[in-house]
């Protein structure tokens, strides 16, 4: 049977902020690392409905719902936390690629914005209109960024249960759907590159599927793979599938909203109930919506509050105190 807290080969370590942003001197320390433990998160201040989380080369985490739905806040690793520039509407996730700049999921106005660290210019980096976006969807909601420049977005519709992936190649600012399916929400590369994996809800089940990289730039949807089929014991009662990402070496995260829990396999392996490990967050990490794995730790937002674990044998056992300034 899986187990109830994942430690990949080292245990569980999470970093908490202060709760207060004007009192620097309240402070939360790292608990102690146990086999047993099962998560401790802190709120963040002037943060609400997080849905998106980035990370930097530095460290540096950027959250969404920073005052306001379309606010971006940065958070340094010495803990003081300021408004990153940003003048949409409505953000959902954020990745960062090798030159500094960030690209922000707006569904609002349907684009992925790109934003340099150290500038307030904001451009296009792609774009859906309504005709290829499709009427009630809301996208793009997750992103990712190939090597080649590519970039992948998915969108959904959740009263009908329907979705879809869309692209922009590089030099290509208008996106074209790829994949129509389920709703889908998560969506990363495997290390390689060679597939896209991704989040589906339809009325029977919640699943984690993959496809070719080729075969869906082709718009060749026979192909797509079902990785593994949720069972209740592992979703957990009226879970929902959000953010999905890869480490470095092929393990695949799942954030399950609804039961503040992360699912967690091996990519290299036929995926079973008894090979899926179930990390259980802190109470008031109920509903998951942001994951992202940086310098062997997991990231994890929702709501207002925040988690850190160690995961990497680099970092076991590290403790540590943050400072929310």
């Amino acid at each position: 049977m899986f187990s109830k807290n994942f430690l990949l080969g080292a245990f569980l370590a999470s970093t908490a902020f202060a709760a207060d942003a004007t009192n620097t001197t309240d402070y939360a320390t790292t608990p102690s690392p146990s086999d047993d433990y099962e998560g401790s998160s802190v709120k963040l201040p002037s943060f609400t409905n997080m849905k998106g989380l980035g990370i930097d080369a530095a460290g540096n985490l950027y959250i969404s719902g920073y005052k306001k739905a379309s606010g971006v806040g940065k958070v340094a690793p010495d803990g003081k936390v300021s408004a990153f520039k940003y003048a949409g509407k409505q953000v959902f996730n954020i990745r960062s690629d090798k030159d500094a700049k960030f690209y922000l999921a707006d569904p609002s106005n349907k684009r992925i914005h790109v934003v340099s660290q150290n500038s307030t210019n904001i451009g296009i980096r792609c774009r859906a209109t309504n005709s290829v976006l499709g009427n009630g969807m809301v996208g793009p909601v997750d992103l990712v960024l190939g090597k080649d420049e590519t970039v992948y977005f998915t969108a959904y519709n959740q009263k009908q249960n329907t979705g879809g992936i869309f692209a922009c190649k590089k030099g290509e600012t208008v996106a074209k759907k790829l994949y129509t399916g389920g709703a889908i929400y998560g969506i990363d590369l495997d290390p390689q590159e060679k597939f896209v994996y991704f989040t589906e809800t339809t009325s029977k089940s919640k699943r984690i599927k993959k496809i070719a990289v080729e075969k869906l730039m082709a718009g060749n949807n026979k192909q797509c793979n079902t990785v593994y089929k949720f069972s209740e014991e592992v979703l957990g009662k009226g879970g929902e599938l959000t953010t999905l990402r890869f480490d470095t070496s092929g393990i695949v995260y799942v954030a399950i909203q609804g039961s503040g829990s992360i699912a967690i396999f091996d990519s290299s392996a036929p995926v079973q109930d008894d090979n899926v490990d179930v990390l259980l967050l802190d109470e008031s990490l109920a509903n998951p919506k942001a994951l992202e794995i940086s310098q062997g730790y997991l990231h994890i937002v929702g709501d207002s509050f925040y988690e850190k674990i160690a995961l990497d044998e680099s970092v076991k056992g590290r403790q540590e105190t943050f400072i929310a300034k």
